[in-house]
């Protein structure tokens, strides 16, 4: 296969940017205001899943409070996220791994649940806009869908025939990217400094488990092999 016809699809919350602390922030506030108490980060990470209203019935919210208040739970959430996110990072390793992939001429991109405009804007902040063919997100009128389903996959299926890539490596932070690796054949990175803990994503079964993306251009290079030297 041509390095061209090979992707690197990254999740981006947990994954690529360092705010898995501001989204426990949310999470809690939004907790307490619907009548719920506050959790420990290590308690979030343990609950944390997909789509959203199962991980809020773990939390002890009941669905009839999440039905109803779902403008809420959002716009809480969005107000503290948004109130904070200039504050967060990039994982390490991130940069010189997205520097890897453009020098060996692979594709990369952003598939998330997160709000499009939202994911392009941190881009521009860190100055990686030009390090991703494309971003595969939710449109601010399709953010709210992931209360009652997960459907990033679906976005990745249309891509993948559109632009004729038949080898990946799906990284994340959840069972999510795990699975659909699985579905696709791809090669499935688990990093456990995002959302869940690590015996969730042990569950998962990915081909590899790594504690930060330092060891990515390695694992790529494993999978790939070389084109270019570093």
């Amino acid at each position: 296969m041509r390095p061209d016809q090979l992707v690197v699809v990254f999740d981006w919350n947990g994954t690529l940017i360092n705010d898995t602390w501001l989204t426990w922030r949310a999470v809690n506030e939004i907790l307490v205001t619907l009548g719920g108490r506050a959790i420990s980060e290590e308690q979030y990470k343990a609950a944390y899943r997909m789509p959203l209203k199962a991980m809020y019935q773990e939390l002890g919210l009941s669905r009839r409070i999440i039905e109803e208040q779902e403008e809420i739970v959002f716009k809480i959430f969005g107000d503290v996220y948004q109130s904070l996110v200039h504050k967060t990072t990039l994982h390490e390793g991130t940069r010189e791994t997205l520097h890897y992939l453009k020098k060996q001429e692979h594709k990369s991109l952003i598939l998330s649940n997160h709000n499009r405009p939202c994911i392009e804007r941190q881009l521009k902040r860190f100055g990686l806009e030009t390090y991703f063919d494309e971003v595969l997100a939710n449109a601010p009128d399709e953010y709210k869908n992931i209360m009652h389903k997960a459907g990033k996959k679906d976005r990745l299926d249309d891509w993948l025939k559109r632009h004729k890539c038949y080898g990946g490596i799906v990284v994340g932070d959840s069972p999510e990217e795990m699975d659909i690796a699985l579905q696709h054949g791809f090669t499935s990175v688990a990093v456990e400094s995002g959302c869940c803990l690590r015996e969730t994503l042990e569950r998962a079964k990915p081909d590899w488990l790594v504690k930060d993306l330092k060891p990515l251009p390695s694992i790529i290079q494993h999978v790939y092999g070389e084109r270019h030297a570093p």
